[in-house]
């Protein structure tokens, strides 16, 4: 897929990599499928904890060999060059799971929830079964279970509950 906006950014996103970008005051920009296979991919809108802040763009690339039977974080509220930076108290963590690992997911659920998106595979997160492109959100816990059915790839989105 091609990015391009009217900051003078202009990437092809591959497989594996991730994108962010915050319109912040304002631009413009244009994503296209560059090839003749199709492309699939996630976009995602969290909204900001500010409004009309510069517009900024980073991608990452994060490989699955480094992240085979853990969580690796692509995206924080912290500043680092290991994962992507983003203006709101968020956190995606990217996991690619053997059949049958078992995971503990905890945090601080204090106006937070989960979102739990399966990208290829079948999990069961505290007891429901969630299939291949489906989600689950949870809230009013502080910890799931994640087991992997089959050979799992997914995405665990915390985010404030009430974005403001």
């Amino acid at each position: 897929m091609n990015h391009k906006d009217s900051l003078g950014y202009s990437n092809i996103v591959h497989e594996d990599w991730v994108q962010i970008m915050s319109a912040g005051s304002g631009l413009r920009h244009e994503e296209y499928n560059v090839g003749d296979g199709d492309v699939n991919f996630l976009q995602i809108w969290i909204q900001p904890k500010q409004q009309n802040i510069l517009p900024s763009y980073q991608y990452r690339h994060f490989p699955k060999q480094k992240r085979q039977n853990k969580l690796q974080t692509i995206i924080s509220p912290e500043e680092g060059l290991a994962h992507c930076w983003i203006d709101q108290n968020t956190k995606m963590q990217l996991g690619l799971f053997d059949e049958g690992q078992h995971l503990a997911y905890s945090f601080v659920p204090a106006n937070k929830c989960l979102f739990i998106f399966t990208i290829t595979g079948t999990i069961t997160v505290s007891g429901i079964k969630v299939k291949e492109r489906d989600a689950i959100g949870v809230w009013e816990t502080d910890n799931v279970e994640i087991t992997c059915n089959t050979e799992s790839e997914f995405l665990i989105i915390e985010t404030p509950i009430n974005q403001k």
